[in-house]
């Protein structure tokens, strides 16, 4: 699941550089020496969101981020909020579900995810 995760977010380049496998382990176990910074914020915060959704990682995400400093904004260069971060989620969770499609575009990744749970 981790390589699989790994690929994606290094495809859609959501951080400033490509992760490793060790910089995502760290960063779901909260043991990341340095936060990582996030070129698509919304779009990362977006994917945790339907991830934790679909019961693939804990419900208590955010807070985890905000008190580990998980996670830096690329434009402030600072760790992200939990404002900040619902705030990211719920703008952009309000147009997609105008658009019908909540969890349209990770679908096909869930899916996938979900194939190695079982």
């Amino acid at each position: 699941q981790i390589i699989l995760l790994m690929k994606y977010i290094n495809e859609e380049k959501l951080f400033d550089h490509d992760i490793d496998e060790f910089e995502l382990r760290g960063f779901f176990s909260c043991t990341l020496k340095e936060s990582l910074v996030a070129r698509r914020t919304t779009w990362f915060l977006l994917l945790l969101n339907a991830l934790a959704h679909e019961k693939l990682l804990v419900r208590g995400w955010q807070k985890l981020i905000v008190e580990n400093q998980l996670l830096k904004s690329n434009k402030a260069r600072k760790p992200i909020t939990k404002s900040a971060i619902s705030s990211n989620i719920s703008r952009k969770r309000n147009v997609l579900c105008q658009s019908g499609s909540e969890l349209d575009p990770f679908k096909s990744l869930i899916i996938k995810l979900k194939e190695y749970v079982k």
